[in-house]
């Protein structure tokens, strides 16, 4: 079912995420997130920004042919050469900014069957993986930005007062 997308300044995107417990039964928030996420037209979909305060994130990039849920995940190593590209969030409509990632990690995470998976990602993958684990510790994009000119600066927190204030506009659902 598709759900509400959480928007900048509510404090459930500030906080910590809680793992799941081995076994729980999470097929109806993967769907949701999914469906959520796709309806959004995203390329990811972390669960704090459908309000769950939980460990578990979507990660779809078609154009590679890369699919994946990720529950419980820890990235154990960031590596390779730091490359900056222009990010944005589903929880920040209409806004971007440079961000500065690692090319390489190595992440643990289980699957939706509970499989314990250990893998290294680089370039795009890393990158939305990376994006999509921050929301897990409670970090925005925006948090990480690289220096940009006063005008993108203004556009930019021009976009976070309109999320704060609920007067934003996206093409799906928000909270």
């Amino acid at each position: 079912m598709i759900q509400p997308i959480v928007v900048y300044g509510d404090p459930i995107l500030r906080k910590s995420a809680e793992p799941y417990t081995v076994g729980t039964d999470l097929k109806p928030i993967i769907q949701d997130l999914w469906d959520t996420m796709y309806n959004a037209k995203g390329a990811g979909l972390a669960a704090p920004q459908i309000g769950l305060p939980t460990k578990l994130f979507v990660v779809h990039l078609p154009n590679i042919a890369f699919k994946r849920t990720f529950i419980n995940p820890v990235i154990t190593s960031e590596s390779g050469e730091e490359f900056t590209i222009l990010e944005g969030c589903l929880s920040i409509p209409g806004a971007e900014g440079p961000v500065k990632r690692k090319s390489k990690i190595v992440i643990e995470y289980y699957d939706e069957a509970w499989t314990l998976n250990r893998e290294e990602f680089e370039g795009l993958e890393a990158r939305v993986i990376q994006h999509e684990y921050d929301h897990l510790l409670g970090k925005l994009w925006v948090d990480q930005m690289e220096w940009i000119s006063a005008r993108e600066r203004l556009i930019i927190m021009t976009s976070l007062q309109h999320c704060q204030t609920k007067s934003i506009k996206a093409d799906y659902p928000i909270a």
